[in-house]
């Protein structure tokens, strides 16, 4: 399919995008470039990842078997992930891949099944355990080799009799011990190498051999593939009588949190004689967060009983809680999104450069989701925005997003249509954009997003985090779709979906004259916006965010000026969901209010002093007859007079446009009973405070909150621009340049004008709504 022009867009384009939408479809969308130095990739936001490996080692081993803290912290993550992501009934698949001397230098790869079948997974989490024992004796293997040798098996094809795709398909967490933390930094470069990112590489207690001699092991570094690198070490120096209590130490681009002896106590606590083997046992203990743990050899041990989630390090840093450090960082543990930034790539951490040594086909290309990390709920038929990076460095892959009843990509369990396109040669940091249809999904349901990026021979995939329920919309998100609503009624409603713009309309019928009040009554919902459309269904009328004295809920007073079907919205102000109730009254004409404002004043009888003595059609009150006998004169005069300032004075409020860098005051220039003239500042617009809603398509509301009430009445703020609660304003007019204000004569204040700060005066168009 052809790639559309680079766009943006906002909420309610979005929404308004969902009614024409015909196909889903890709668009391309520039973003700062990223990339970290020497690597040609670039690197991700902080994001919580589904579907993904994580693979456990230890360090240098004097003979086999796997060390049993291995296998322990493997199936504690196999626990935690998938609950942690949501499938509280499941327990990850879990494998080991074991390596041993062929007898001549080389090395021999074996694995066990997976306990379970992956393609039985919902949360598609796969977590491995390691074994190099039998090659991590001193001068057996260097940790390049066996690093080499077990990136081929991660990127081959069928190494397990369960699984038939390459593990690296999905995102790697590699975590490692000791020697083993040389190994995994190893690992991942040579990933790397192939053209793969890798999520995330944990560092516990690094210690590359360099004693007694040194055995050629890769040193301590973070290659330039790796998004987010964490690191936990301890150092005592020599100690004669521990003498396998090796030193860790610190890895430059990583997160790092540095022990001290008096927390990793050794022979003060009932935990490891070693503290580097306290290390690993530490971070089990953030993989299960509740109460004692055990790993096989350590049984039973409270960490908490001994502080070692208290406190600071040995640099200054927390090492805590318990429950926010350590695994809460990857991918399923909660909080990759707080990663720290001492260990983020996109942030500056330092990485190691690299060349890839793949290519053509061989070039594993990559992607990855931004943001959708919360939970929502979507309306059924309303379009869903997904953006993701993705790199691919000869542009020969073919990308895919779309919704999976779970997160496992090999159960096939895909649902709705889906968004595909080309990959293109783009700079790195750009970001494509996805409007997936969610018309054929089932109410009720709930999916997760995934991404596919394959060129025909490597595949990778991402599933964000964040699950989509789809809901039903009650009340329709345009004229077209409105909910007929009687007056004098009540009628329940619920924003179901504000990160789509989730609106409600109602239509009702007016008559001539009569008056109507639409008030909402807040419930799930705790901030309301009212927008009163005309017969047409675009153009405003009026508008209100919070009314005086009903808090947050909205009301618009109004009098219809002709008979038909109007349309009324309610919509969540801000980040605003849930449910309320609309109440929507109707009273008969004041008697008197010619020009059907809702007031009886000089307004209506200017219009019987314009047409005094004239025949006109019988009854009609915009030309002066409100006695019915087709002839302006004493009777109509006296049936004005007669309800003097019947009603409620109207108020209005300024829409204004403008360019979003310009601050901005409007000045009231007013001439007083008195004489005296003043100019009054009574409207500061800054780009810094967030605009109210107006439902004005051309415009965007003046800042609130920094209207001024007149002098001599304590200079107290407003909230709806022009609203003072001392006197009652007329229509806002804009003349030569300037808005210009006429206030009821009835005041003592002959009329005033407003004008832009002369500083100021590039501000752009205004327009104007009357509201209550």
């Amino acid at each position: 399919m052809n790639w559309p022009y680079i766009k943006t867009r906002t909420n309610r384009s979005i929404r308004r995008a969902a009614r024409d939408a015909r196909e889903d479809r890709f668009s391309i969308k520039p973003q700062p470039p990223t990339t970290p130095p020497g690597f040609g990739l670039e690197p991700l936001e902080p994001r919580l990842l589904l579907s993904g490996v994580t693979i456990i080692t230890h360090g240098a081993a004097q003979s086999s078997p796997l060390p049993v803290w291995v296998t322990a912290l493997r199936d504690e993550i196999a626990v935690r992930a998938p609950s942690e992501l949501g499938f509280t009934n499941e327990v990850a698949p879990v494998a080991t891949i074991t390596v041993t001397d062929d007898g001549g230098g080389g090395m021999l790869l074996s694995t066990t099944p997976f306990s379970y079948n992956p393609l039985d997974s919902e949360s598609g989490e796969l977590v491995l355990a390691l074994d190099w024992s039998d090659v991590a004796s001193p001068g057996v293997q260097t940790t390049q080799a066996v690093a080499a040798f077990v990136a081929n098996a991660i990127t081959g094809l069928g190494i397990f009799s369960n699984l038939s795709t390459p593990l690296l398909e999905l995102p790697i967490h590699l975590i490692g011990h000791s020697r083993g933390a040389s190994l995994v930094g190893a690992l991942a470069e040579d990933l790397g190498e192939a053209g793969a990112w890798v999520d995330q590489v944990t560092f516990l207690d690094s210690h590359p051999i360099a004693i007694p001699e040194d055995w050629g092991d890769s040193g301590m570094v973070v290659p330039g593939n790796v998004i987010f690198a964490d690191s936990y070490w301890r150092a005592d120096g020599i100690n004669i009588f521990e003498p396998l209590d090796f030193d860790g130490e610190p890895v430059a681009g990583a997160h790092d949190v540095e022990f001290d002896e008096s927390v990793l106590g050794g022979f003060t606590d009932p935990a490891y004689t070693e503290e580097h083997s306290d290390v690993h046992l530490w971070y089990q203990g953030t993989v299960d967060t509740v109460g004692p743990i055990s790993d096989g050899v350590i049984n039973n041990f409270n960490p908490d009983g001994f502080n070692w989630y208290a406190g600071n390090d040995a640099s200054g840093d927390s090492r805590g809680p318990r429950s926010q450090t350590g695994y809460y960082y990857s991918r399923a543990g909660g909080g990759s999104d707080q990663r720290p930034s001492d260990g983020l790539a996109r942030q500056g951490a330092t990485r190691s450069p690299f060349l890839i040594n793949a290519s053509g086909g061989n070039v594993w290309d990559n992607i990855e989701l931004i943001g959708l990390s919360a939970d929502q709920s979507v309306i059924q038929g309303s379009p869903l925005s997904v953006d993701a990076y993705y790199a691919d460095l000869n542009t020969d892959a073919t990308i895919t997003i779309g919704f999976d009843l779970d997160a496992n990509p090999y159960n096939q369990n895909f649902a709705g249509s889906v968004a595909s396109g080309q990959t293109m040669n783009l700079p790195p940091g750009t970001a494509v954009s996805a409007l997936l249809s969610t018309a054929s999904l089932t109410i009720g349901d709930t999916y997760n997003v995934y991404a596919e990026i394959s060129n025909g021979i490597n595949t990778r995939f991402y599933y964000a985090v964040g699950k989509f329920t789809i809901v039903g919309d009650d009340h329709g998100n345009d004229a077209s779709n409105a909910t007929p609503v009687g007056v004098n009624s009540s009628i329940a409603g619920d924003i179901e979906v504000l990160e789509l713009d989730d609106v409600d309309w109602f239509s009702f019928q007016a008559q001539t004259g009569y008056g109507y009040t639409f008030q909402t009554v807040l419930n799930g919902l705790t901030d309301s916006v009212l927008t009163l459309y005309d017969q047409d269904g675009t153009t405003v009328i009026a508008f209100n965010n919070d009314a005086p004295g009903i808090g947050l809920a909205s009301r618009i007073d109004w009098t219809a000026p002709s008979p038909g079907t109007y349309y009324i919205e309610v919509s969540g102000f801000s980040s605003n969901t849930g449910t309320y109730s609309l109440n929507i009254t109707e009273t008969p004409p004041i008697q008197g209010d010619l020009n059907l404002d809702g007031f009886v004043g000089i307004a209506d009888l200017n219009i019987i002093l314009g047409v005094w003595n004239q025949n006109v059609a019988p009854g009609d009150l915009l030309a002066g007859d409100p006695s019915g006998d087709g002839f302006v004169g004493i009777d109509d005069l006296n049936t004005v007079l007669g309800n003097w300032n019947a009603g409620t004075p109207p108020m209005t409020v300024v829409i204004v446009e403008r360019p979003a860098s310009l601050d901005a005051t409007i000045v009231a220039d007013r001439r007083e009973p008195t004489g005296r003239d003043e100019a009054e500042p009574i409207a500061a617009i800054h780009t810094a405070t967030t605009p109210r809603r107006t439902g004005n398509t051309r415009g965007t509301a003046v800042a609130s909150d920094s209207i001024l009430d007149r002098p001599g009445n304590g200079q107290r703020p407003d909230r709806n621009l022009g609203h003072d609660t001392r006197t009652g304003l007329a229509a806002w007019t804009q003349r030569q340049g300037r808005l210009v204000h006429s206030e009821s004569a009835d005041q003592g204040y002959v009329p005033w004008s407003l004008r832009l700060d002369e500083s100021q005066t590039s501000l752009g168009l205004w327009d104007e709504a009357p509201t209550a």
